[in-house]
């Protein structure tokens, strides 16, 4: 039996022309609670979008005509991780007052359920330093501080375009933002103790990152982040590659306290330089994730690697990856019936690392394949993205999958039909869950059978759901999009029915164009996000391609029952499988082989038929139930 559980990367995605980043390191994962619809996307005032993968990562997609637009994301100091996402030229704006930002400050709009930015009425009552929000540090003066002043200069030694730096209590990790004028220069009074400064600076020629350490005694002090000592970080692999687009990070992790991370999201042609630290007495650390792309193009190939070391900044920061010490995977691009425009790309979360990721996206042809060379290792989950539609829109269709692989040979698909009905991929959300008077959905309807992929559909639907308890309804809503909220009377238990039904356009793809689901359950206030004891029975066959099977082939299928994660763990009681040639109009009863919780079988197409649909309904040993129904789950030629 195979369980299609949701699994909390913690992990964010970064997608960007290029920028720097920082943020206080957090082992916080994802709640396990999902968001009201309204709250997966927020619009920056510049127009460029911030959005929530299924997964939990976040995605920025610049606006129109802002493609060469860096990001970076200073560190909230105040412990919650927020997530500040601040475009490059609103940098001086900021700082100057001219612009607000408590609006950039995406995981707190998110929280708010904020989707565009500029119209936000409220805002953070946090006390926020120049860029995000400020630390523990203190806040009055002792006749015991020393003035402290940092410089920071280029490769050249000259002044910088942009900059930024903070600083860390090597001792008890407390942090804050250090205010820079325009000729990156500046002070600010500490308490006697040995302190890191995490450094960017950014111009022409590339950027430069550094983590300096000095010790602040009772006497005013200068420090120099002189980036004539950087040197450029590279690569090294077996075959003939071009470097594409990479990440760039240092960090310091405290004797106590969280640790701070700067980083560096670079664009193919811009250069990354580090200054060289040696050996130090606390943890400080480097991670470079490059994307190559092989310059065979008869035998395509990439190298996606995630390098990492925690004893220092090295002399020589070259990078090495031999081919036989990694991960060498075989991806077929299957496709799902579809002519729309698709690019993807794949992106690391390596564990007690850098918990955000620098992802490129590129064109990507359905029928083909690649060979992918990845960093292995069991703390590196690999998430590979690929979209249909266009990624500077909110509407596309998004096919995610997460891999942890070995060295030497694996294989993997990306995209295939049959589409159907499924309780979950390897996400980060529960299907359905209640948190008191609430209860919170996400809707898969374009899914596959895979464990190790998960499909979204973020193109507009049109559907309705319908709550029922002991057969009289309690909430409605219409829907627009795949997940919803609904509020239950107060203190409301029973056993529910909760049905969604939902028809999308088949403009983007012609399949899985109209889906409907029914469970039956009980349930009653909870005083926390509680997963809710649905199921839903995933369907496979055998022979399709790029969303087609051959309608003159016997077909056979495989059924799998699923249980949501994080409710109880029943099992099949009963199930009854049909099947419809005319768009779910008539059903037809399928004879299958049931074993356990899975079952098996064989389809005969008619000859005429251009579309399978399918339909489920399963009991298992507690007493609950769910029908769910797919039209057209592949097609046939």
């Amino acid at each position: 039996m195979r369980r299609r559980y949701l699994v909390a990367a913690g992990a964010a995605l970064m997608l960007a022309a290029g920028g720097a980043f920082a943020f206080a390191e957090t082992d916080n994962a994802a709640e396990a609670s999902p968001s009201p619809p309204d709250s997966r996307v927020v619009t920056l005032p510049t127009g460029d979008i911030v959005s929530v993968s299924p997964d939990g990562g976040m995605v920025w997609r610049p606006a129109k005509d802002r493609e060469d637009i860096g990001l970076i994301n200073p560190p909230a100091h105040d412990g919650s991780g927020d997530v500040v996402a601040i475009p490059t030229d609103r940098v001086d704006d900021i700082k100057n007052g001219k612009e607000d930002p408590r609006r950039y400050n995406v995981s707190e709009l998110l929280r708010s359920g904020v989707s565009d930015a500029a119209k936000a009425s409220r805002l953070s009552s946090k006390p926020y330093g120049t860029f995000a929000p400020k630390g523990d540090a203190p806040k009055s003066k002792s006749d015991k501080d020393s003035k402290v002043t940092i410089t920071i200069t280029d490769q050249s030694g000259a002044v910088p375009r942009d900059c930024t730096v903070d600083y860390v209590n090597v001792a008890d990790g407390t942090s804050d933002e250090i205010e820079l004028g325009t000729n990156c220069k500046g002070s600010v009074s500490l308490p006697p103790g040995q302190y890191d400064f995490l450094s960017w600076a950014g111009g022409e020629s590339g950027d430069v990152q550094g983590v300096t350490t000095a010790k602040v005694k009772n006497s005013p002090l200068d420090v120099a982040i002189d980036g004539t000592k950087s040197k450029e970080v590279t690569y090294k692999v077996d075959q003939a590659a071009q470097l594409g687009e990479q990440s760039v990070k240092v960090s310091m992790m405290p004797e106590k306290g969280d640790g701070l991370i700067v980083g560096v999201d670079a664009p193919a042609g811009r250069k990354q330089f580090v200054i060289p630290t040696g050996k130090s007495d606390h943890t400080i650390g480097i991670q470079a994730t490059p994307h190559l792309v092989g310059t065979d193009n008869a035998n395509p190939y990439t190298y996606d690697l995630d390098f990492y070391q925690t004893d220092g900044i090295p002399a020589k920061p070259v990078f090495t990856a031999r081919d036989g010490d990694l991960a060498k995977v075989t991806r077929t691009f299957d496709g799902l019936a579809t002519t729309e425009p698709t690019n993807g790309c794949n992106w690391s979360y390596r564990k007690g690392a850098s918990h955000f990721s620098y992802c490129q996206p590129r064109e990507q042809k359905w029928q083909t394949q690649r060979t992918e060379y990845l960093t292995p290792g069991k703390d590196i989950t690999w998430h590979a993205d690929t979209v249909i539609g266009d990624y500077a829109s909110e509407k596309y269709v998004q096919a995610s999958s997460t891999s942890t692989f070995k060295a030497g040979p694996s294989e993997r698909v990306t995209g295939q039909a049959p589409l159907s009905f499924n309780v979950g991929g390897s996400g980060t959300q529960p299907l359905v869950v209640r948190d008191g008077d609430k209860l919170y959905a996400n809707m898969p309807f374009l899914d596959n059978a895979d464990s190790k992929e998960y499909i979204v559909d973020y193109n507009s639907i049109k559907g309705t759901a319908v709550l029922k308890r002991d057969g009289k309804e309690v909430a409605r809503k219409d829907l627009k999009v795949s997940g919803f909220e609904l509020t239950l009377p107060k203190k409301d238990s029973g056993r529910y029915t909760l049905s969604v039904k939902s028809t999308h356009s088949d403009s983007y793809t012609p399949l899985a164009t109209k889906s409907a689901v029914k469970w039956e359950f009980k349930s009653k206030p909870t005083t926390k996000p509680v997963p809710l004891p649905v199921s839903a029975v995933a369907f496979d066959a055998e022979g399709v391609s790029n969303g087609y099977a051959d309608v003159s082939k016997p077909q056979k299928f495989t059924l799998d029952y699923q249980a949501q994660q994080g409710a109880k763990d029943t099992k099949l009681k009963k199930l009854v499988f049909e099947v419809s040639y005319d768009d779910g109009k008539t059903w037809t009863k399928v004879d299958t082989k049931v074993d356990g919780d899975s079952a098996t079988g064989e389809l005969k197409h008619p000859a005429d038929a251009t579309f399978v649909s399918v339909r489920a309904t399963a009991t298992d040993d507690a007493g609950n139930t769910v029908t769910h129904s797919t039209v057209h789950t592949h097609g046939l030629k």
